[in-house]
């Protein structure tokens, strides 16, 4: 199963953008949406099935805006090691998906306490 992490870049500022990112590949657009989109096809039919986590640009609960800002850092770092065709420290990669596991658990979690 692919996981996709979409982010916000620069969320707030009028060229606020979105990145949908893989372990291969990232996307970005001007909505969550179309930056899913067109990481979808890249991928095109290369993946059986996908878990989306959408960033909450808000702290809670199940995941605080401390562990928000390391996981955007991370990401940073990873795309940029990618990019140079380079990856990230055992350390932080692994401090990396536990942010992404931890994330997208709290999603459910608070999906299961919306619904009651």
């Amino acid at each position: 199963m692919t996981k996709i992490t979409i982010t916000a870049q620069r969320p707030g500022s009028p060229d606020a953008m979105y990145a949908a990112s893989t372990d291969a590949c990232t996307s970005v657009g001007q909505t969550a949406g179309a930056a899913l989109d067109a990481l979808s096809e890249q991928i095109g039919g290369t993946c059986s099935g996908a878990v989306v986590v959408l960033q909450n640009l808000r702290g809670g609960e199940f995941f605080t805006v401390a562990e928000q800002q390391r996981l955007e850092e991370l990401l940073t770092k990873w795309r940029l090691a990618r990019g140079s065709e380079h990856t990230l420290p055992n350390e932080e990669q692994a401090e990396l998906e536990s942010l992404v596991d931890r994330e997208s658990e709290g999603s459910a979690r608070r999906v299961e306490s919306a619904a009651g």
